[in-house]
Parts: structure tokens; C-alpha cells; sequence
């Protein structure tokens, strides 16, 4: 199936970067993290529903879990409240932060989100992944994805 690009960990980079608007503690990458995960459940369930996002959401955490070993620890968890908006924990994340130094573990989130976002384009297409993070992340210049000219041909 290949694996996550650059560019996908460029745009993971992008949305952490603006969630955490520019804080390196390795707590407000996890946070950011969790943010990241939710506005994406709430924008892609009414797509695919909580049972297709949870799907979606265990084969990159598990790609991840491969290549960034602190991950380990991480269980998605979509199921608790999949009724409810913004419902998407990854339980032991902040754990998996603490002591260690905020590079790596930006790293290892960068990872998980742009694994993420690379196994939604791969699903969906590049050209729908992108129109629903700039639909989520309106704010968010996400550089050389679908231009917005492009967007309104749409």
C-alpha cells in the first residue's frame, strides 16, 4: 500500500503547528493532537459515519505504532461517545509525551496525523482529503494542495 510522503507530513506539521500555535511543550502536542483528531471526526463522520472514521483512524495509529515506538502505548478510541460531536480520544498520548524531548515527539504526532491524512487521501482522493481539511482548517494555507481557484470549479 506504499507509505505516508513528505507532503502529507508537511500538512500533518501545518495542523499541529496551528493547533498548538507554535508551543513546543510536549503536552500541547499531545493536546493538539487530540484537537486534530476530533475536528477530523466531526468533519469526516458525516461522510463515512464513527464506525468508517474509527476504521480509518486504527490503520495509520497502527502504521505509526511501527515506525515511532513511543506510540506503543496509544488506543484510539471513538467509541465511547460516537454519538456525540468532537468524540475521538487517543488514550495514553499525553502519557507517551511525558520526559521526553519535544522534537521527537512532535516527530512521532507528525507521524501519526500525516499517516492519517495520507490513508484518507488514499481512500478518498487527494482532491476530497484536501477540500475537507481546508473545510475544517479554513484559516490554514495548506500550500501546494488543491487551489482554491481550483476548489470553486467544484
Amino acid at each position: 500500500m506504499g507509505q505516508m510522503t513528505p507532503a502529507f507530513g508537511a500538512l500533518a506539521r501545518q495542523l499541529l503547528a496551528h493547533e498548538t500555535e507554535g508551543a513546543q511543550d510536549p503536552a500541547e502536542l499531545a493536546e493538539a493532537t487530540e484537537r486534530v483528531c476530533r475536528k477530523l471526526y466531526e468533519r469526516l463522520t458525516k461522510l463515512i459515519g464513527p464506525e468508517g472514521f474509527s476504521s480509518l483512524l486504527d490503520r495509520p495509529l497502527h502504521l505509526a505504532k511501527v515506525e515511532r515506538r513511543a506510540l506503543k502505548p496509544v488506543v484510539a478510541d471513538t467509541t465511547v461517545a460516537s454519538s456525540l460531536p468532537n468524540a475521538c480520544t487517543l488514550k495514553g498520548l499525553r502519557e507517551s509525551t511525558q520526559g521526553r524531548e519535544p522534537g521527537e515527539v512532535r516527530e512521532d504526532l507528525v507521524t501519526l496525523v500525516g499517516s492519517f491524512i495520507w490513508l484518507l487521501a488514499v481512500f478518498v482522493g487527494e482532491d476530497l482529503a484536501h477540500r475537507q481539511l481546508r473545510k475544517t482548517w479554513p484559516g490554514v494555507d495548506f500550500g501546494e494542495g488543491v487551489s482554491d481557484s481550483e476548489e470553486a470549479k467544484r
